[in-house]
Order: structure tokens, then C-alpha cells, then sequence
């Protein structure tokens, strides 16, 4: 179950989060970048190290699982 509700934490992590930023970047004009575009990349990151967190996590919990299941 926690397996679980951390896949769907990184789902809703990358729809919410990191997609909207992507869209912005994509949108960006490589020789006029704004003011402020080294914010949003430490934003995007950021996002992007929670959400690698959150998937691995959900990981080592099904190799627990699986681990103890065949015990």
C-alpha cells in the first residue's frame, strides 16, 4: 500500500509540478532567456530530486515486500 501511495505522490508531483515547468521552458527562446530562468531550473531540480526520492522509495518498499513475501 505505501508503494502505492508513493507512485501516485509522483504522478501528481510530475502533473502538477514538474510539467507546468517544462511547458514553460519549452516555450523559452534559447537566445532570450528570462530574467529569472536559473530559479525555475533550481525549481525544476528540486521537483526532479523529490520525485526520483519518492520513486525509488516506492521501489526499495516492493523489494521489501517482496523480500519478506517469499520467507
Amino acid at each position: 500500500m505505501t508503494a502505492l501511495i508513493l507512485v501516485i505522490l509522483t504522478v501528481v508531483l510530475t502533473l502538477a509540478g514538474l510539467e507546468p515547468l517544462n511547458r514553460m521552458a519549452d516555450a523559452w527562446d534559447p537566445d532570450l532567456l528570462p530574467a529569472d530562468w536559473q530559479e525555475i531550473r533550481g525549481r525544476w531540480q528540486n521537483l526532479h530530486l523529490v520525485r526520483t526520492g519518492l520513486a525509488l522509495a516506492a521501489f526499495a518498499c516492493l523489494l521489501i515486500v517482496q523480500t519478506f513475501d517469499r520467507v
